[in-house]
């Protein structure tokens, strides 16, 4: 019986490894640090907080933000938990000092220099948007140019890849 045992987990081993190996192979594979959504929402500062554009359709149910400043010595800390459900298309914009179906950030982010945004937007059926900004330039945060989660500036929200600086 022993013998038996080994001889199927010997085949589901082999079975698994080339299974693997064919879909890294194909390219198929997905690595924990490939960007889920890279491109899919820009930020930009507004009067009473932060404005957020969603650049792909999603039927979002949760909203998470969250700041770091390393250079203060700030850990990542909760600014923003809401649940709701809101079918966001597009170019939809949300904000933190309300957004239909989610409510406001409990605090309002700071868009000064060093500081690092991080927005993950849940969506149903496992899709989701997850982005990272940041360290915010010098300068702060824009009320005229759009930030990318790549680090680019734009005037347009979501900018082809051509028309992105």
């Amino acid at each position: 019986m022993t013998i038996s045992k080994s001889r199927r987990f010997r085949r589901l081993a082999t079975f698994s490894i080339v299974v693997v190996a064919l879909a890294s192979a194909n390219g198929c594979a997905a690595l924990p640090f490939d960007p889920p959504n890279s491109g899919a929402v820009s930020i930009q500062a507004s009067e009473t907080g932060l404005r957020i554009t969603v650049c792909k359709s999603i039927t979002a149910t949760r909203i998470w933000l969250q700041s770091r400043n390393v250079a203060e010595g700030r850990a990542w800390s909760q600014l923003w938990d809401a649940t709701g459900q809101s079918h966001l298309e597009r170019l939809t914009m949300i904000s933190t000092s309300g957004t239909e179906g989610f409510g406001a950030a409990t605090t309002q982010p700071s868009l000064a220099s060093g500081e690092e945004l991080s927005l993950m937007i849940v969506g149903t059926e496992s899709e989701s948007i997850d982005a990272e900004f940041g360290p915010l330039p010098e300068s702060g945060l824009s009320k005229d140019q759009w930030l990318q989660s790549d680090g680019s500036s734009s005037s347009e929200p979501c900018p082809s890849p051509k028309s992105a600086k």
